[in-house]
């Protein structure tokens, strides 16, 4: 799962190459990456389904998104308005991020979304899926400045 999500985040870090942050006197305007860094089972076996929750990680934008947050500081200096970029960041972060979902809402989402992976497995029903809780770890960087903003995690539960 690592590896798709980490695969999934270097693409989407690829992509967001081309811009920066700009700053001129006491305004900002700073691009963000939410990473997914990893995802923890409560059973082992349930690992058998971490690439098509990877997937949905990604397709739910918890995790390998982009965007940009601007701000302008009374201050008179950039780094105020990079701090109020960051501040700005963090709460749309925690907006596009819970900290919970529910795991039978994400067992009808992965099985809706997969039916042959499941028919193939024998599954006809989202109820009958065998997942346990786990937590989806997630960060948000400030791409333009290259540092670590927050770490979150999703539990699913």
């Amino acid at each position: 799962m690592k590896k798709i999500i980490t695969l999934l985040s270097a693409v989407a870090v690829l992509s967001i190459g081309m811009f920066s942050c700009s700053d001129a006197k006491s305004e900002a305007t700073c691009t963000y990456f939410v990473s997914g860094d990893s995802i923890t089972y409560t059973d082992t076996l349930d690992m058998k389904y971490d690439s098509i929750i990877g997937n949905y990680i990604v397709a739910s934008q918890y995790a390998a998104y982009t965007y940009k947050e601007s701000a302008r500081s009374n201050q008179g200096q950039t780094r105020y308005a990079i701090e109020d970029c960051n501040e700005l960041a963090a709460q749309t972060f925690s907006t596009k991020s819970p900290t919970s979902l529910d795991l039978n809402l994400v067992k009808e989402e992965l099985y809706n979304t997969n039916l042959q992976y499941f028919n193939d497995l024998g599954i006809n029903n989202p109820d009958n899926i065998d997942l346990h809780a786990f937590t989806v770890y997630v960060t948000l960087w400030n791409y333009s400045y290259n540092y670590k903003l927050l770490d979150a995690k999703i539990e699913v539960r």
